[in-house]
């Protein structure tokens, strides 16, 4: 059986925890409304991504989250309500989490993300 390991992906977001083989989570929390947040700075690839509306495993956001594929503010994106659960599933190469940038409306809001392999 592994051990759980925790290795820091982003300096200003958080860090990604590896739950059991094949299963990562990340926690993008913090969020200022004008400056849309990357999923990850480091490569992290996963065959789905799910996206949970929380700033944190068990806290609920107190508005919506968008994931976009752009970290220009306000971009179209994905809407993410509050406590929502999006799963996403990509081809062959499966999904990169750099791809996602995170932009909420509400400061402190964010996203629980389990990448799936």
């Amino acid at each position: 059986m592994k051990k759980h390991l925790v290795m820091t992906v982003m300096a200003l977001l958080g860090a990604a925890l590896v739950l059991g083989e094949g299963i990562t989570e990340l926690v993008i929390g913090g969020g200022d409304p004008a400056v849309p947040q990357p999923l990850a700075t480091n490569e992290i690839r996963g065959k789905t991504l799910v996206f949970i509306g929380n700033k944190s495993a068990r806290v609920p956001n107190a508005g919506t989250v968008w994931i976009q594929a752009s970290r220009t503010n306000d971009a179209p994106g994905i809407k993410l309500l509050s406590g929502q659960t999006i799963s996403l599933t990509g081809g062959a190469n499966g999904l990169d989490a750099r791809q996602f940038w995170v932009d909420v409306e509400t400061t402190n809001d964010g996203v629980v993300v389990l990448i799936l392999q």
